[in-house]
């Protein structure tokens, strides 16, 4: 089965008055790399117009067993509303997303979005690969002796974690959804600064 395949197979469906609010939808995963196997399911990505209300959007509802039938074969179908905050699997669909349906200009125009919060985290991450390679030669030197009394290393180590936050972080409304993935991350590394906080107000970490 190719796009085109699919495309054809889901006009009928996507031509119905009822799915008007539909602006695009596109194909990614396997089949937009040209990687499909016999088994593989097929990935979209259904995107709505600006003006569609929520209760046209809430009619419409999951159309996945409509199209599952068209193509024979099983589908994972995510839904993108106009403005909405982007993940790491929407950027992904919009960026190598194949249209089978609709105007590309609703797509270039996400796809845009899409691209500079990529560049974004890309940057990030290579901030916080550095700081965190700077931070954990640092941790290795800092034996538990250390820290009892103003030492200037774990003061340094209290700088370095704020610097790592600051590079997870990115409080950009466009960035919420993303920011999501480094909360595992930001987590611990808070109780770590809190730690450090604590030591440097009291002079000190506290032995029991």
């Amino acid at each position: 089965m190719s796009i085109s395949d699919i495309a054809r197979r889901c006009s009928t469906i996507m031509s119905k008055p009822e799915l008007s609010p539909v602006a695009w939808v596109g194909v990614f995963g396997s089949f937009a790399r040209d990687q499909q196997r016999a088994e593989s399911d097929v990935d979209l990505l259904v995107g709505y117009r600006k003006e569609a209300t929520s209760d046209e959007i809430y009619f419409i509802g999951d159309i996945s067993e409509q199209i599952r039938d068209a193509l024979g074969r099983e589908v994972d179908v995510l839904y993108m509303w106009d403005g909405q905050k982007l993940d790491l699997i929407r950027c992904q669909a919009l960026l190598i997303g194949k249209t089978i349906y609709g105007s590309e200009t609703w797509m270039l125009d996400n796809q845009f979005r899409a691209a500079a919060l990529i560049q974004d985290t890309h940057r990030r991450l290579r901030t916080a690969l550095h700081l965190g390679t700077s931070l954990r030669n640092k941790l290795a030197d800092l034996s538990e002796e250390r820290f009892t009394g103003n030492d200037p290393l774990l003061n340094e180590v209290a700088s370095d974690l704020g610097e790592l936050l600051s590079a997870f972080g990115n409080e950009l409304e466009e960035a919420k959804a993303m920011n999501a993935y480094f909360s595992p991350i930001i987590e611990p590394l808070l109780e770590v600064q809190q730690l450090a906080a604590r030591h440097k107000r009291g002079g000190g970490v506290r032995k029991d």
